[in-house]
């Protein structure tokens, strides 16, 4: 840690710095207790909105507890632009990134441009990244992008020559789950009132270009770990979007586009350029998977091999832990194991530090755009609303439960066929 008092500035006062950010700066600050902590935001974007509006005022008073500086940018702008930090991280809505970026790239009061992290995803829009670039010198040391995967993954023995040699090595084929429910018979999310996965999230306005734009940075991120971003292309594509909205079995969720996707890819490895195919299920309203026995929280990577041996990463089995498993061509376990992580406050201590946070942390902004452009293959294919395939969400009124990802029976709309739908396992 750098003996010199350091200046952290976070934009954004969302759900990402509420359950992540936030408590990882109260931890770096009993350690440092010299580092200075701001957050700024522009109340414009929430004071109006129903129900965000109290759920952001709840998340401002705690950062005000915690002895952090609140500055609301439309209220104190003289203020916010007299500050100079070492560190900006950017956790604002992804369609306001860019013209974030672009502000601080731009100051000239402050004669050492601070370290800018931009959290996933870079931007809703390609064309925005493209302006980017222009900004960015290649191999720019101070410009970033982070996502908080990369970490999990990367903080653990999951790389060692264990995984190497039972899998990577023999990789060909990799799917990714990335399901979230908490609709229905969910009775810890019964105080939201509401019927729906996004809807009892109070995530409307956060997901409203769906869930696409929002979980595939994450998978995106993984898969770099493994494959080839530069040569990855979508081959096929599945997506609905959930009914059974607040007690209406046939009422769709009020965001515009999809709630649920499988994405089909193919890339080369990262070793030897060796084709793997990958599918990759992001979605709302998706009970689990059943042949991983897995409900609500279905975070998972599995690494197959040719010979049929498997490896498996858990994210979600609990929020500072990530458990992996090795299982043999019968699917037996041979061996597993639990890593404790805690990816922000590693991210975090690495920032405030003078050297800055490891490259194996963080994307350059060019491979962030190439990320950008994947998602924008996939949402070029994902028709609006109404046109979207629907599928039964949860629905507490009723106690209709919510369909595990076997059961769901979506057309493709792009390509080929994702292997999991319909029950059928590879």
């Amino acid at each position: 840690m750098s003996a010199v008092p350091r200046k952290l500035l976070i934009e954004g006062v969302g759900d990402v710095v509420q359950r992540f950010y936030l408590p990882a700066l109260r931890r770096l600050r009993s350690a440092n207790p010299d580092l200075e902590l701001f957050f700024a935001d522009e109340s414009t974007f929430w004071r109006n909105v129903p129900g965000l509006r109290e759920k952001i005022e709840a998340t401002i008073g705690q950062i005000r507890d915690s002895g952090a500086t609140y500055l609301d940018k439309a209220t104190h702008r003289a203020t916010y632009e007299d500050i100079s930090p070492d560190v900006v991280i950017v956790a604002t809505p992804d369609a306001t990134h860019i013209g974030i970026v672009e502000e601080w790239l731009g100051r000239t009061k402050s004669e050492k441009r601070p370290f800018i992290y931009v959290e996933k995803p870079l931007t809703h829009d390609l064309n925005e990244a493209r302006r980017l670039l222009g900004c960015v010198a290649p191999k720019d040391p101070t410009v970033f992008a982070f996502d908080h995967y990369l970490p999990r993954t990367l903080m653990s023995p999951f790389q060692g020559q264990t995984l190497n040699k039972f899998v990577v090595g023999d990789l060909n084929r990799i799917n990714f789950f990335f399901l979230e429910d908490h609709s229905g018979d969910d009775a810890s999310f019964a105080s939201a009132g509401r019927d729906g996965a996004i809807e009892n999230e109070r995530r409307e306005v956060t997901l409203k270009h769906g869930v696409v734009l929002d979980m595939m940075p994450h998978v995106l991120a993984v898969l770099s770990i493994f494959v080839r971003v530069e040569s990855t292309w979508v081959t096929g594509i599945r997506c609905g979007q959930y009914t059974g909205v607040d007690g209406e079995p046939e009422r769709r969720s009020s965001i515009d586009k999809e709630t649920f996707a499988a994405i089909d890819f193919m890339a080369g490895r990262l070793e030897t350029d060796e084709p793997v195919e990958i599918t990759a299920y992001v979605g709302k309203g998706i009970r689990g998977v059943q042949h991983l026995r897995a409900e609500r929280n279905v975070k998972c990577l599995e690494l197959i091999g040719s010979r049929g041996q498997r490896a498996r990463i858990d994210f979600a089995s609990g929020r500072d832990r990530v458990t992996y498993k090795l299982l043999d061509q019968a699917q037996q376990e041979e061996v597993s194991w639990s890593v404790a992580v805690s990816p922000h406050d590693a991210f975090l201590h690495a920032a405030a530090a003078d050297a800055g946070v490891p490259s194996k942390f963080v994307f350059s902004i060019q491979t962030a755009k190439r990320l950008i452009e994947i998602i924008d293959d996939i949402r070029w294919a994902i028709p609006e609303r109404e046109q979207i395939p629907a599928y039964p969400g949860g629905m507490s009124s009723i106690t209709r439960p919510s369909l595990y990802l076997e059961d769901l029976d979506l057309p493709p709309i792009y390509g080929g066929a994702s292997q999991l739908i319909n029950g059928v396992d590879e």
